[in-house]
């Protein structure tokens, strides 16, 4: 059976200690060694029997002794070990520990309405106020609704374009998220994990698994103009956030006629690109895709732009 956390530790102390012991024999004996080859004093006075070993032995053990065994040695469990959840056997009648997802509030309000700033902090009003689970909150529940109250207020006020409405109103923002905050982390604690007790606090769970990869919108240009020279186009892709690259392509229509072979460019950020050796009034067209994390967009429609 695998052993459990606490008899892991116990078997890394076990190995340290004698580890540590094996250890200081090696070094006493090359201490030894040494030391055997410098009998005499600097001055030529003869040492007594043991002292060169002594010497030698203080020289070499506590520079390795304290520079070797260390932290990097001997680690104490971290908090995500500790909080490992109850031990099952699998079919092989091996012991697995299982983990315990732990609990976050979502807190980040960065961005977030004042309306919607406001049905959060209700929210946890409603839920935290007499309940017998978060008894022992940090913040009085009667203080943080009269700061709701107060910043309910200063919202309808600052909706007139008034500077200093907006500037209370801002600061009373940032006092009730901070109580927000406190009191979000005060109930990840108390909640120990427990998704029951956490929802009747009336704060939002933060999702425990990561949001996949999105697709790309579509790629395009955001202006396309003549060169500093004749025979020279310079683009300028549109910014596309999580864009890793673009790709330009341009050839020359006649007729109306899409080009029959195409030129690809490959631009590494949306800074504009000229593109030098173009053919003087020929008319040219240029598409664009972009390179996301599932990879390339469709190319865009023609654009159309006579060389000067």
């Amino acid at each position: 059976m695998k052993p459990t956390v606490t008899q892991q530790i116990g078997m890394k102390q076990q190995q340290f200690e004698a580890l540590f012991a094996k250890y200081h024999r090696l070094v006493y004996c090359g201490a030894y060694s040494v030391g055997r080859s410098s009998s005499r004093a600097p001055g030529g006075q003869r040492l007594p029997r043991h002292e060169p070993q002594r010497r030698a032995v203080r020289r070499v053990r506590w520079p390795i002794l304290h520079k070797g065994f260390g932290r990097r040695f001997y680690r104490p469990p971290s908090s995500d070990e500790m909080s490992q959840g109850p031990e099952t056997t699998n079919r092989k009648g091996e012991c697995v520990t299982t983990k315990v997802k732990k609990i976050k509030a979502l807190l980040g309000l960065k961005g977030t309405s004042d309306p919607d700033v406001l049905k959060l902090l209700n929210a946890a009003h409603d839920g935290m106020n007499g309940n017998p689970a978060f008894s022992g909150a940090p913040i009085d529940m009667q203080t943080f609704k009269a700061g709701i109250d107060k910043f309910t207020v200063l919202v309808t006020d600052a909706a007139d374009g008034g500077k200093k409405a907006i500037s209370a109103k801002k600061k009373q923002r940032e006092e009730m998220v901070k109580q927000y905050t406190l009191l979000g982390h005060y109930v990840e604690a108390v909640s120990n994990d427990d998704p029951a007790v956490f929802h009747t606090s009336g704060f939002v769970l933060a999702p425990m698994t990561r949001t996949p990869p999105q697709p790309l919108p579509p790629a395009s240009f955001e202006w396309i103009d003549r060169g500093p020279l004749i025979g020279q186009v310079v683009v300028k892709p549109k910014q596309l956030p999580k864009a890793f690259s673009f790709d330009v392509r341009y050839g020359v229509e006649v007729n109306g006629v899409p080009p029959a072979t195409w030129t690809t460019v490959t631009i590494t950020s949306s800074k504009k690109w000229n593109f030098t050796d173009l053919t003087p009034g020929a008319n040219y067209a240029f598409q664009i895709r972009a390179l996301g994390r599932l990879g390339y967009t469709d190319w865009s429609v023609s654009t159309h732009f006579i060389c000067g």
